[in-house]
């Protein structure tokens, strides 16, 4: 039998050095015995089938760890145990079927207007168009006001002619978003700027057109904002020049509280959360829980109704009193030149 092998030639440490200063060292030979030689020579794949059967044993190790790992979802030793508490209702009251309905949403009521012949250019139109997307109309209108720029000015002559336009079809102005703003270029005039000496250059002005969107917010939705403490100061300021000149008493100035001040809108918000809980709380107890967002939709829609009840109420005893008031004019009138 033949007894040489590779291993059997001595090997001696030495290092080479490259010119990227790299330090190459050869393995320190390892002794083997006898018996080791002749398995080698016997079964030359030994040594690789041991590697493959550590690699394998160490992958199934790793695989185990992390399987028994306390954040792994996926193993049901980790998921928490709940324990449910049964529902003190009567079995009576689930022998009704439940039946979802699909709740189609109200489609927007949008009015549309056009201002054209804008003698700016889009690129100083539009950031400031995008600042009033979103706002009430009373608010953007205010804000094109404080711009005291080109674009502002004629921003608010748009949105003051899409305003008279939503007032004479019978729109509420108390209602009214800015729900978009398009902004486009139009023809391009060519001028010439004469300078010293008798040399000129060309001069380019851009016009613009812009064409504004209001939505009408439906009555409920616009309470809902109102009682989440998310109303605007300009209505705030409205609502109390409105108490100043009706003589309001003191209920009717507790009652809007939570809408004419800052300090109040922050406490409507932390007396909505209070309840929220409160609820929530009661609810959990008594063995049915309900989400907090579930609650609070309840609430705002309960109180929100309450509240445009009041607004549709206030707004045609308006408009009697209007009526009334327009008759005993043309009366008069009528008297004076008879």
């Amino acid at each position: 039998m033949r007894l040489f092998s590779f291993n059997l030639v001595p090997s001696f440490q030495f290092s080479l050095r490259t010119r990227q200063a790299n330090i190459i060292s050869a393995v320190k030979h390892v002794k083997k015995s006898r018996d080791q030689l002749y398995q080698e020579i016997e079964d030359p794949d030994r040594h690789q089938r041991l590697l493959e059967i550590q690699k394998q044993k160490q992958i199934e190790e790793t695989n185990l760890y992390f399987q028994n790992h306390f954040a792994n979802d996926q193993n049901p030793n980790n998921h928490i145990q709940v324990k449910i508490q049964p529902p003190r209702q009567s079995i009576q009251e689930y022998k009704q079927p439940l039946i979802i309905h699909k709740v189609k949403k109200p489609q927007k009521i949008l009015i549309k207007g056009i201002r054209r012949n804008i003698h700016c250019s889009t690129t100083k139109v539009i950031p400031q168009a995008k600042m009033l997307i979103g706002q009430h109309i009373d608010r953007a209108l205010e804000m094109c006001k404080q711009l005291q720029t080109k674009p502002g000015r004629y921003l608010y002559s748009a949105l003051n002619m899409v305003k008279a336009n939503a007032r004479d079809r019978g729109h509420d102005e108390q209602l009214l978003y800015v729900h978009g703003i398009i902004t486009g270029r139009l023809n391009r005039s060519q001028r010439i700027r004469y300078n010293a000496k008798g040399k000129g250059t060309q001069m380019i002005r851009q016009s613009s057109q812009v064409t504004v969107f209001l939505e009408e917010k439906p009555a409920l939705e616009f309470f809902k904002d109102a009682l989440r403490g998310k109303t605007t100061s300009i209505l705030a300021s409205y609502t109390r020049n409105q108490l100043v000149q009706t003589d309001a008493n003191y209920d009717q100035v507790r009652a809007l509280s939570g809408f004419l001040t800052a300090k109040g809108r922050q406490q409507q918000r932390l007396m909505l959360k209070r309840r929220i809980l409160k609820q929530y709380r009661e609810g959990k107890t008594s063995g049915r829980q309900i989400s907090m967002k579930v609650i609070e939709n309840q609430i705002l829609e309960s109180e929100a109704q309450k509240l445009v009840d009041e607004y549709q109420t206030r707004k045609v005893n308006k408009s009697k009193y209007s009526l009334q008031d327009r008759q005993t004019l043309y009366k008069r009138n009528e008297e004076t030149n008879v």
